[in-house]
């Protein structure tokens, strides 16, 4: 994802705190590109349950240069399975907080014969750390 002044992901400070369990559950370069692609558009649509965004907008962000719908499907995969923790997060009542969670709680890929869409969702402490 190019880096322009109208193009630019937001990272709560509390998002650097969230890490990956452990090494069974590290996230791989195209994981971190969809993530981060994923959680931008997230931040654009605002606090709705499930985020939807054509699956070629993905692609295209993400600046994936393969047609191999699987390694997409493997990566959203691993991010419903991936757990990461955070660990003395200050809240805004002022509480440390220590947690784990999926980096995605559901990803899907929905197509017809036109078009073929992405929908995701967090769980809701992720989504509040993150968004």
């Amino acid at each position: 994802m190019n880096e322009t002044s109208e193009n630019q992901l937001k990272k709560a400070q509390e998002a650097i705190a969230v890490v990956p369990l452990s090494e069974e559950h590290s996230i791989s370069l195209l994981m971190r590109r969809f993530f981060n692609i994923l959680l931008f558009l997230s931040q654009e649509m605002g606090d709705i349950e499930i985020y939807k965004t054509p699956l070629s907008k993905l692609i295209d962000l993400a600046e994936y240069g393969s047609t191999n719908l699987e390694a997409v499907k493997d990566a959203l995969r691993k991010m419903t399975t991936t757990i990461v923790e955070w660990n003395d997060v200050l809240d805004d009542k002022g509480r440390i907080r220590w947690g784990v969670s999926a980096l995605l709680s559901h990803a899907e890929i929905i197509r017809d014969k036109k078009y073929a869409f992405v929908e995701w969702s967090f769980s809701p402490a992720i989504k509040r750390l993150l968004l």
